[in-house]
């Protein structure tokens, strides 16, 4: 229970990255407020394999937090590290299909 609670203090409560984390990485100026009345959480779904699934459960169970708010942070995290341009994706490729007609 102490390793959950701690892990919960390091992620700054309910899995929101510790300020002291962070201090050298100013939050982008566009960034929508996590927080703020006006923009209201969305709950969607996420396809992932049942191995990712059980791993992603593993995680939050091992910090005591629930897997949504664990994959919530981790997505939060990529978004704020994708604005910042920390993250560099690889190029899209282009796949042409033909089809036979009707």
């Amino acid at each position: 229970m102490a390793d959950s609670v701690k892990a919960k203090e390091r992620m700054g409560g309910f899995l929101k990255p510790s300020t002291a984390a962070h201090a050298e990485t100013p939050e982008p100026a566009a960034a929508p407020s996590a927080r703020g009345g006006g923009d209201p959480v969305q709950s969607i779904g996420v396809g992932l394999r049942q191995s990712e699934a059980a791993e992603l459960g593993a995680i939050a169970a091992g910090l005591g937090v629930p897997r949504s708010g664990l994959m919530a942070w981790v997505l939060r995290r990529f978004l704020e590290d994708y604005r910042a341009g920390r993250v560099t994706l690889p190029p899209l490729e282009t796949v042409t299909t033909t089809r036979l007609p009707r």
